[in-house]
C-alpha cells in the first residue's frame, strides 16, 4: 500500500479527498492508474505527466540519465499545465512529492502558491548523509581516492569515524566529482529543503539523534515508518544461517527487539501512528 492510499483511508473517509498528486513519471506505469476498484473505493483521482521516453522505452538504470534530461524539459512544464486545469474543478491544497523528484513539483507548486511536501523513502541517515554530500567532494573522501573501503568518513555531524566508505550510497563509487547522476541527487536534495516539510520511512526510536539534527533543516518531520510489513521468519532464517551459534543469540536478541520497536511504532498511540495523524491534520489545515 502506498504512502497516498494510507493517507486517504486513514483521514478521508468521510469526504472525498483533494487532489493528491504525486511527481512521479507514470506513463510507463499504467497499472498504478487502472486500478479502478482501487481509484473508486478510496475516491482518488488519478492523473499522469508524460516522461518524455519512446511508449516501447521503460525508464530503467541504464537510461537514468537519459529519464531526468527528458523530463527536465517535459515534465515540469506537464505538471504545471496539470495543476492550473484541475483548478475549475477541485484545486490541489497540498503536493506531496517524492524527494527525488523535487525540481518537477517544488519549481511549480510554489510557483501557484501550494504547499509541497517532500518523502523520501529511505531512512533518517541516508537523507542526512546526502545533505552532506558536497562536503564529502570538498575535502575529498568522495570519489573514494584510493579505492579502500573501510576508511572512515569524517565530515558528517553525528557520524564521525562511524560511518565508511563502503557505507555511503553507491551513488559515490563514482570515478569523478563531476558525475552528472552524483551532482543531480544533490541538487535535488537541496531542493527538497524548499518544502514545507519532510516525511521519512523510519520511526523516532530508531532514529532520534539523525532525525533531530533534520529539524535544523526542516521545521517539520513525519516518521510515519516502517511502511511495510516486517517479515520476522525471514529475518530469523538468514540469520541462523548466516551466523555461528555465538554471534547468534545476540543478533536474534537484536532482531527480535528492532521488531518489537517498529511494531510498536505503527499501533495506536505508537510515535509512528502519531505522526501519520499529525500529518493528516496539518494537511487538513491547508484545505480551505
Amino acid at each position: 500500500m502506498s504512502n497516498a492510499d494510507l493517507i486517504t483511508i486513514s483521514s478521508f473517509h468521510d469526504r472525498s479527498p483533494k487532489f493528491l498528486f504525486r511527481s512521479i513519471p507514470v506513463d510507463n506505469a499504467p497499472s498504478l492508474l487502472n486500478s479502478k476498484e482501487l481509484m473508486d473505493t478510496l475516491q482518488v483521482v488519478a492523473r499522469s505527466i508524460p516522461d518524455g521516453l519512446r511508449p516501447d522505452k521503460a525508464p530503467s538504470f541504464l537510461n537514468f540519465k537519459e529519464l531526468l534530461d527528458n523530463l527536465q524539459v517535459v515534465a515540469r512544464p506537464a505538471f504545471r499545465q496539470l495543476l492550473i486545469s484541475t483548478s475549475d474543478q477541485r484545486s490541489p491544497t497540498c503536493i506531496i512529492a517524492d524527494g527525488i523528484m523535487s525540481f518537477v513539483a517544488i519549481e511549480v507548486a510554489k510557483e501557484l502558491g501550494i504547499p509541497v511536501i517532500t518523502f523520501r523513502t529511505y531512512s533518517a541517515s541516508c537523507t542526512w548523509t546526502n545533505f552532506h554530500l558536497s562536503k564529502l567532494i570538498e575535502i575529498g573522501e568522495v570519489p573514494f581516492p584510493d579505492g579502500n573501503l573501510d576508511k572512515y568518513i569524517t565530515c558528517i555531524p553525528g557520524y564521525e569515524n562511524i560511518l565508511r566508505s563502503r557505507d555511503l550510497p553507491s551513488i559515490c563509487r563514482v570515478e569523478k566529482p563531476d558525475d552528472s547522476l552524483l551532482k543531480f541527487l544533490m541538487e535535488e536534495t537541496s531542493t527538497m529543503t524548499r518544502a514545507s516539510a519532510l516525511i521519512l520511512n523510519t520511526f523516532h526510536e530508531l532514529e532520534a539523534p539523525v532525525i533531530s539534527r533534520l529539524n535544523s533543516i526542516f521545521t517539520k518531520i513525519y516518521t510515519v515508518g516502517p511502511l511495510h510489513a516486517l517479515h520476522k521468519s525471514t529475518v530469523e532464517k538468514l540469520v541462523r544461517e548466516l551466523m555461528d551459534s555465538n554471534k547468534r543469540e545476540k543478533i536474534m536478541k537484536s532482531t527480535d527487539e528492532f521488531a518489537r520497536l517498529a511494531n510498536d511504532s505503527v499501533k495506536q498511540g505508537g510515535s509512528s501512528f502519531i505522526n501519520l495523524e499529525k500529518l493528516i491534520e496539518d494537511i487538513r489545515s491547508m484545505s480551505p
